[in-house]
């Protein structure tokens, strides 16, 4: 892992980085990066060790994007429900959430002998299921 100031500000002029929003982590290097170009304008409204959330406005209509980087500790990432149904009470709209969130729905979704913490896949369940959230299929455990 590197950190933003490994970077020359020449780099993200060339890619067409406008800005960046990275995650808090005290000591710790920096796992979860946002950066978008020229043609949107977000605002960042939440940042945490394992999430960042914008809202995002296009063509007349509001988006939340939150990149997750949850913590495989289940009482942290606990917290990390917790935060997100707060925001997703506070801002109301369509919702977008993405990234590793170092747990699974089951064991169908997991690959080895050992079966995934049953506590753990009830809670990130649980808390999918009562904000209403969708989740998108996936075709192997590679990259779900």
């Amino acid at each position: 892992m590197i950190t933003v100031a490994q970077i020359p500000s020449w780099y993200w002029t060339s890619i067409g980085v406008l800005n960046l929003c990275v995650n808090e982590r005290g000591s710790l290097i920096l796992n979860l990066w946002e950066i978008w170009g020229r043609d949107i304008n977000p605002y960042v409204i939440f940042v945490y060790s394992q999430c960042i959330i914008l809202e995002v406005s296009c063509h007349q209509t509001t988006v939340y994007v939150a990149a997750v980087y949850a913590s495989t500790s289940y009482s942290t990432r606990h917290q990390l429900w917790h935060d997100l149904t707060l925001m997703l009470g506070r801002y109301h709209g369509p919702w977008f959430f993405l990234g590793d969130f170092n747990v699974v729905l089951g064991a169908h979704e997991k690959r080895g002998c050992q079966t995934p913490p049953s506590t753990s896949c009830m809670d990130f369940l649980h808390w999918s299921n009562a904000n209403l959230l969708s989740h998108l299929p996936s075709f192997s455990s590679f990259f779900t």
